[in-house]
C-alpha cells in the first residue's frame, strides 16, 4: 500500500484523486474477502412441551377409520390434552368422538352387533415416538392406559375395543409441521433443506439432531 501511495504521488497526482483511489482500492479488498452469510441450522434443536403440543394440535382433528372385529364405525381425535414428556415417553389424554359406532358382542355364544350413535371418551395415554429419517416424520404410537367417558352410553363397555384399535395406530408429524416450530425454538431461521438424523426425548424436551449441512464448496 506504502509503495502503491509513493508512486502516486511521484506521478504529482493531486492529493484529491490520490484519496479517492485509495478509499475505492480498500472498499474492494473488503468487499472481496466478505462472503454472504447462509442461515445455518443448529446441530441440535430443543423443543419444549408447549411447541410439541403445538406441533401435534396442527395435526388435529385425525380422522381413524375404526375397522376391527369387534369395532366399525367413525372415530375422531379432538384434541390431546395435558401433554407431557417424561419417562422417555409422551403422556396426554387423548379426547375421541364416535359416530355410528357398531360393537361386537357376545350373548350366550351369539354374536351381536350393537350401534352407538354418538360417544364421547377421553383416554388417559402414553406413547412411545419412532422417527423415520428416510421419510423425515415422527410417528406416535399411543398406549391406552386409563380410560373416563364424559358422555356415559347405554350397553356394554367399548373402552377394550377402542383400546386394541388405538393401541394398533401410528400418527406421523412430518417435517413440514415441525419446521415452523423449530424455527420458533431456534430463535432463527431454519433452512428448508436441513435434514433431521433422529429424534429423542431428554428431561422434558424433545430433541432433534440434525445432519451437518453441506457449504456447497
Amino acid at each position: 500500500m506504502q509503495g502503491l501511495i509513493s508512486g502516486l504521488k511521484n506521478k504529482k497526482f493531486p492529493m484529491r484523486t490520490l484519496f479517492f483511489s485509495t478509499l475505492v482500492f480498500c472498499l474492494m479488498a473488503a468487499v472481496g474477502n466478505t462472503a454472504p452469510e447462509a442461515p445455518e441450522t443448529p446441530a441440535t434443536l430443543h423443543l419444549s412441551q408447549r411447541l410439541l403440543a403445538e406441533a401435534i394440535s396442527n395435526t388435529l382433528p385425525i380422522e381413524i377409520n375404526a375397522t376391527s372385529q369387534r369395532l366399525q364405525g367413525s372415530l375422531t381425535i379432538l384434541a390431546i390434552d395435558d401433554l407431557q414428556l417424561r419417562d422417555n415417553q409422551l403422556h396426554g389424554i387423548l379426547h375421541l368422538k364416535g359416530n355410528q359406532l357398531q360393537f361386537a358382542t357376545e350373548v350366550a355364544e351369539y354374536e351381536i352387533r350393537l350401534k352407538i350413535s354418538t360417544m364421547d371418551i377421553n383416554l388417559d395415554s402414553s406413547a412411545t415416538l419412532r422417527f423415520a429419517p428416510e421419510e423425515q416424520t415422527l410417528f406416535i404410537r399411543p398406549i391406552i392406559t386409563k380410560k373416563t367417558s364424559p358422555t356415559p352410553h347405554k350397553g356394554p363397555d367399548i373402552g377394550q375395543a377402542l383400546t386394541i384399535l388405538i393401541n394398533s395406530k401410528e400418527f406421523p408429524i412430518t417435517k413440514e409441521n415441525l419446521v415452523p416450530l423449530l424455527a420458533k425454538a431456534a430463535g432463527k431461521k431454519v433452512t428448508p433443506t436441513a435434514r433431521i438424523d433422529n429424534i429423542a426425548i431428554k428431561q422434558g424436551e424433545l430433541l432433534l439432531f440434525f445432519a451437518p449441512e453441506s457449504t456447497g464448496n
